[in-house]
């Protein structure tokens, strides 16, 4: 509404002024640089040079052109005229006296408009001079260069290069060894075999016309590439060809390209700085000829400064180029003057500010001509940047023009003053304005009258003069510090002494955005990714949009595909690389207003890899200079020495570290080796890549071996044989040629001599000695020696034994002496003799197992008469023997031992599950379990409230018959979770508790599954009773209660249990003992709103009696908690007693099993 309120407002204004007396004022004039031409050619070439000339004013103006600074007269020349009721002047068939400086004129009675001075040159492309094709011959693998002669031109022609086939086909030359530079001369960085002419194309220069789309094609060039040897070795330094000069000037808002071609092979890689920072691609500046040279589109102040190209290839040093930008400008405005539609007696000032380097006059010119030749006028003040006149008259009525010039341009703007007189008018104002609180807000009220006149404003109806509220000189109603209050309609009223006027204007205020949650600085590795969070909040009725800035530029997303705006508008940046370091603003803009927030992402990654700057070698000792070359953002904290040597030229192995402020490090050396070297530079990221390796090896004189060989051992691998072994020496530590190992070897007796035998091959690590009597002692030594001598240290001898044999003898007497539980048993036997063993007294073995497994296990127990077994079978016939063994054979076994074990703890119960039943109950179901160990007595039954701290026993029941595996726990809270717990029992005692956590219902009606039910029939003095259990379904809504009934077949009248709310099982009594009776149950919701009934079963008591399935109420006992029935019976208890020495016995843990 805003919008189409201003567009009626200009539409009206325009109208007004139009018909309002002013002065010209040109608005569509010519260029003020040049435009180029080309001479027509034939008669028929008809394309016209257009100089436009349009101006405004009443009345109407008249046109008048100079040429060269003398008046035109165009009628003479039946080529040119002008376009009616405009001063655009129209050239037909140009000629080459059209070329010239042309400025066009627009006068009336109250003055004089003046365009822009435009020159009309001629365009013009030359041809090359005619010659035969020429023959060059470079080397593959080195740089080369094509020079080009062009033609002569105006504009300067763009030089390219293309192939030109023997045919006269054209093919441009796309490649990233070839690059033009600013002169024409075409560049390889390497000649390879595919850059040789052949005999089948020329290599051709042309010149382009950059208006006329013209070509002229030249300089043919036949090119030979003369081969290497071996390509695949040509390495070549980065060599220089062609480097901007050391300064180059831009111009600000035209394009500046700065140029460094290297030749090298192989490529050279360029990295860009300026000022020694990276430069990253943007909108602007951008990389061409595949990295060797940078443009800069608009080029700005603030792109000049030192840029620095930086060239390597992995041959030779990097090199480095600098060139030095300077910024120049033509003259541009920076303050322009406006028109003046004023009253008589008001003053009026033109101000014009011009910028440009160098720094720009500013003359001043009126009515056409400079200001210092028309009429004294002193009211007038004309000041370098600034005309003032004071206490106007018609006759000040004129145009003023400001041409601001320096050494590059000029920039010339015109505008006139008008004096006038009438009743006020408000020829700028705004309608419907929305704004955010806390920012200050202007009203315009922009009036125009013949004296100036007096604004006041007013919000609904009440004069504004105080507060936050201030009107501006020029009728501008200042509000500072906006508030929602401040919401209302604003009215400018403007008086004068010859009338008034005001407008409205309606101001709405919204609340301010702002960003709750913005980026952090963050650290990242490379190759890792980082999210930037961005949460803003904006009113409700505004757009919110989030914009990311990286360095102030906007990300596109589509051109960076590592670079996601996810759906909460956080940043996240796949992948990062160093170039992504910088300044991330989030931007959270609404219509109204915007609010900000910057991180700064540094990424960092392992250090560049050092540089060896000298190494110097010593018999025994190296010291390695280098140079540290960068840690990319993150510092390092040390550089590690590595080496290689002759032995293994291709393993390198870390030597020594130094410290982060160190350049050099010494080592120690081995003798008789060649020692190369490479540093590592390690920061918090990683260990950088090596540097290259040292060119200088250290090579060190042979001695005799520092030390012997390590871990020697003697033992047997046969009853007969000794087997020695030892760890190798590395190469690295052989001292000298000729290297071999002494082995040598004695019984541990008196008298006995030492056997020696040379190993010459230096990777064997074992001598085997056979013939040697069964498990005997030996001193043993082995010696590293070579050419020189042996080695410097004395061998330690060691003590070894020949092979083991099988023990000889069996244990006598094996007796379970005492059996304590239902698992354990104590066991004891007679030792063998150690002569029996044969080898190593490693002790005793116990295998044992059961009727009901299977499988065989086996306890170890040192030299031991007795032994403590916990993991045998209760309930059963256990099975066990015993043999002695050594460090590689069991002996003879003992006969099999069998005994059977009382009663244990049954094993866990299986397949606990908990079903709700309405929100205040569980139906638990379970099965017995698989190792009862034992006569199975019941089951107990606990549960417990979780809650956030603790988990409290809240209830236990005993089920005491084995063959009830279900109940029902009651008095539940709704929606909360239990821990629900289940133990087995024997009259050993009660077994581990198997537990499972689930929620109750919420409370809901919901009509139940169809239930199931089984029974029993008890005799009671009263009759019969069918207690009946309640099986609810169990695959959907089992319902919360139940009840049963019965009746006699074909009858009506049911004998109804009550609710049951906390058993799953009720009794319906009084059946008559011998009748066939029809029972079902059904199924309650917790309100009791719905049921669903069971199907019905038939109970005949005469066939049940006759069967003898009735039991008598004595024979059983009835649990009122839960239901549970059993035969009455006493408990079995067995205790038996250990001995006082049962903390002596050695008590054997299995840790092996055998399938028998």
């Amino acid at each position: 509404m805003a919008n189409n309120y201003f567009v009626i407002l200009s539409l009206y204004l325009a109208f007004a002024v139009s018909e309002r007396i002013s002065p010209p004022l040109i608005v569509k004039g010519p260029p003020n640089d040049e435009i180029l031409f080309e001479v027509a050619e034939d008669k028929d070439d008809l394309r016209p040079i257009v100089l436009n000339c349009e101006a405004e004013g009443f009345p109407a103006p008249r046109y008048s052109w100079i040429k060269d600074g003398k008046p035109f007269n165009y009628s003479s020349d039946d080529r040119i005229s002008i376009q009616p009721g405009r001063g655009t002047l129209v050239m037909i068939k140009p000629v080459d006296k059209d070329s010239g400086q042309y400025q066009c004129f627009a006068e009336n009675e109250y003055g004089i408009a003046t365009s822009n001075s435009v020159f009309l040159n001629r365009e013009e492309l030359d041809s090359f001079d005619v010659s035969d094709p020429t023959t060059v011959v470079g080397t593959e693998g080195k740089p080369f260069m094509i020079s080009c002669d062009p033609p002569r031109g105006y504009p300067q022609p763009k030089i390219n290069w293309v192939y030109v086939t023997n045919s006269g086909a054209i093919k441009s030359i796309n490649s990233s060894r070839i690059t033009v530079d600013p002169e024409g001369n075409l560049w390889f960085s390497n000649l390879t075999r595919i850059d040789d002419s052949n005999g089948e194309f020329f290599y051709a220069c042309v010149a382009v016309s950059g208006v006329k789309k013209e070509y002229k094609l030249g300089n043919r060039v036949s090119l030979n590439v003369t081969p290497t040897e071996d390509s695949s070795h040509n390495r070549q330094q980065p060599t220089d060809q062609y480097v901007s000069k050391k300064n180059v000037v831009g111009l600000r808002g035209k394009s500046v390209e700065i140029f460094c071609i290297y030749g090298g092979t192989p490529l050279p890689q360029i990295v860009w700085r300026k000022n020694g920072h990276a430069l990253h691609s943007s909108d602007r500046i951008t990389w061409n000829n595949y990295g060797k040279s940078l443009l800069i589109n608009y080029v700005d102040f603030n792109d000049a400064g030192n840029y620095t190209c930086e060239v390597s290839n992995g041959v030779g040093e990097a090199q480095t180029q600098s060139i030095n930008l300077k910024v120049l400008a033509s003259p541009y405005l920076i303050t322009k003057p406006t028109i003046q539609n004023v009253t008589e007696g008001d003053s009026v000032e033109l101000e014009c500010k011009g910028g440009g380097l160098p720094e720009p006059q500013a003359k001043w010119i009126h009515n056409g001509k400079p200001i210092e030749e028309s009429l004294d006028n002193p009211r007038r003040k004309v000041l370098s940047n600034k005309i003032i006149i004071e206490h106007l008259q018609k006759n000040d009525t004129g145009n003023y023009g400001c041409n601001v010039t320096n050494s590059l341009g000029y920039v010339y703007v015109e505008v006139y003053v008008n004096v006038l007189s009438g009743i006020p008018e408000i020829i700028e104002a705004s309608k419907n304005v929305k704004t955010v609180e806390k920012q200050n807000l202007r009203l315009p009220c922009k009036t125009f009258g013949s004296s100036k006149p007096t604004i006041r404003w007013f919000r609904d109806g009440i004069e504004l003069t105080k507060g936050n509220f201030q009107i501006q000189p020029n009728g501008t109603l200042l509000i500072k510090d906006v508030h929602f209050e401040d919401s209302g309609n604003y009215t400018c009223y403007a008086a004068n002494k010859f009338g008034n006027t005001s407008a409205v204007s309606q101001v709405e205020v919204k609340a301010r955005t702002y960003i709750y949650k913005g980026p952090k600085d963050t650290e990242a590795v490379t190759g890792s990714s980082v999210t930037l969070q961005c949460s803003a909040i904006a009113d409700n009725e505004l757009h919110l949009e989030i914009i990311w800035l990286n360095n102030n530029e906007p990300l596109d997303f589509e051109k960076e595909p590592r670079f996601i705006k996810s759906p909460d508008n956080s940043l996240i940046i796949l992948k990062v690389i160093d170039l992504d370091s910088g300044i991330y603003k989030c931007l959270a803009r609404t219509e109204l207003d915007e609010a900000s927030a910057e991180a700064f992402l540094i990424v960092q990654d392992v250090p560049n890899p050092p540089i060896i700057e000298s190494v110097e070698c010593y018999s025994r000792k190296a010291t390695i200079t280098w140079q540290q070359v960068g840690d990319n953002r993150s510092p390092i904290l040390y550089f590690i020495i590595q080496y290689s040597t002759k032995f293994s030229p291709d393993t390198w192995k870390d030597i020594s570290r130094a410290s982060a402020w160190d350049s050099s490090g010494s080592i120690s050396l081995a003798p008789w080796n060649q020692y190369t070297f490479r540093i590592l530079a390690v920061n918090k990221v990683g260990p950088s890549k090596p540097s290259v390796h040292s060119r200088d090896v250290c090579i060190t004189p042979p001695e005799v071996p520092n030390k012997n060989p390590e871990l020697v051992n003697g033992h047997g691998t046969k009853p007969d044989n000794l087997v020695i072994s030892w760890n190798p020496l590395p190469k690295t530590e052989h001292a000298g040629p000729g290297f071999k190992y002494r082995v040598c070897f004695k019984q541990n007796i008196d008298g006995a001599t030492y056997e020696c035998t040379d190993i010459n091959n230096d990777s064997q690590n074992t001598y085997t000695v056979s013939n040697q009597p069964s498990f005997q002692q030996y001193k043993i030594k082995v010696i590293a020696s070579n050419d020189i001598g042996d080695a410097k240290a004395e061998p330690i001898e060691v003590i070894g034994y020949s092979g083991e044999s099988k023990p000889l003898e069996a244990p006598t007497n094996f007796t379970l002496l005492l059996v304590p539980d239902g698992r354990t048993g104590l066991f004891s036997w007679n030792p063998i003799s150690e002569e029996s063993f044969r080898g190593h007294i490693l002790g005793y073995k116990i295998e044992f197992w059961s009727d009901v497994s299977n499988l065989h296990k086996e306890i170890k127990v040192g030299n031991s008469s007795k032994a403590l077994i916990n993991s045998l079978d209760p309930y059963t016939r256990n099975y066990a023997r015993i043999y002695a063994f050594n460090g590689v054979y069991n002996g003879p076994s003992s006969a099999i031992l069998s005994f059977n074990m009382p009663e244990g703890k049954p094993g866990v119960i299986e397949n606990l599950e908990a079903y709700p039943l309405g929100s205040t109950s569980f139906l638990i179901k379970w099965r017995p379990p698989n190792r009862p160990n034992g006569i199975l007595r019941g089951y107990v039954v606990s549960w417990a409230k979780i809650d956030a701290y603790r988990i409290d026993r809240l209830n236990t029941t005993t089920i005491l018959d084995p063959n009830i595996t279900s109940t029902k726990l009651t008095n539940l809270l709704p929606d909360t979770r239990y821990r629900i717990y289940v133990s087995s029992t024997t009259n050993a005692g009660e077994s581990q508790e198997f537990f499972i956590e689930r929620t109750t219902s919420q409370v809901q009606s919901i009509k139940p599954s169809k239930p199931s039910f089984t029974w029993m029939l008890i005799q009671r003095n009263s009759g019969v009773t069918a207690r009946i259990r309640w099986l609810p379904a169990m695959d959907g809504n089992g319902g919360a209660n139940f009840i049963a009934k019965c009746r006699k077949k074909y009858d009506s009248a049911w004998i109804e249990s009550i609710v049951e709310t906390t058993r799953d099982w009720t009794d319906v009594n009084n059946l008559t003992g011998s009748d066939v009776y029809e029972c079902l149950v059904s199924s309650l919701d917790e309100k009791s709103v719905y049921r669903t009934d069971s199907d019905i079963q038939e109970i005949d008591i005469r066939k049940e009696r006759s069967q003898h399935k009735i039991i008598n109420e004595q024979e059983i006992s009835s649990d009122d908690n839960n239901g549970i029935m059993h035969k009455k019976s006493s408990p079995v208890e067995t205790t038996t007693t250990a001995p006082d020495d049962y903390d002596d016995y050695n008590i054997g843990n299995t840790n092996q099993e055998k399938r028998s």
